[in-house]
């Protein structure tokens, strides 16, 4: 069976070992299984929030050069890149949308952000900006 898979830029990385920063990566779509296996886990019933820590390791197919994603890497993540992965997670997988408005104290127009695009952009600009040192 093969996946829709979708790429990403985590907002700082994971660091390993080496020192070395993994943050580009790619992210499939979630099967009924993943989530049935993940809350079956008597894991993931211990820690509600360590359930996400396996359900990354099982729909992530690489970060950087790592192609075998553990919940050991997850737990190492850095907040930032938790939150980004779960809101990713979320936009992909269901119909939940982590918006945020704002309105312009000068002029009054409302603006509407989606957060996941927004990583996406910083990242963009960012990796340009690597790219060029």
């Amino acid at each position: 069976m093969s996946f829709k898979e979708y790429e990403f830029y985590l907002p700082i990385g994971y660091e390993d070992d080496k020192g070395v920063f993994h943050r580009k990566g790619k992210m499939r779509l979630a099967t009924a299984l993943d989530e049935i296996e993940i809350n079956n886990s008597a894991q993931s019933k211990l820690k509600t929030r360590y359930r996400d820590c396996l359900l990354f390791s099982r729909v992530l197919e690489s970060l950087g050069t790592l192609t075998e994603i553990t919940p050991e890497i997850i737990e190492n993540l850095y907040e930032a890149d938790f939150i980004y992965l779960q809101m990713l997670y979320n936009k992909l997988n269901s119909d939940y949308n982590e918006n945020v408005i704002t309105k312009c104290p000068n002029c009054g127009h409302v603006n509407s952000t989606d957060l996941t695009d927004l990583f996406s952009e910083l990242n963009f600009i960012l990796e340009e900006r690597e790219s060029k040192i």
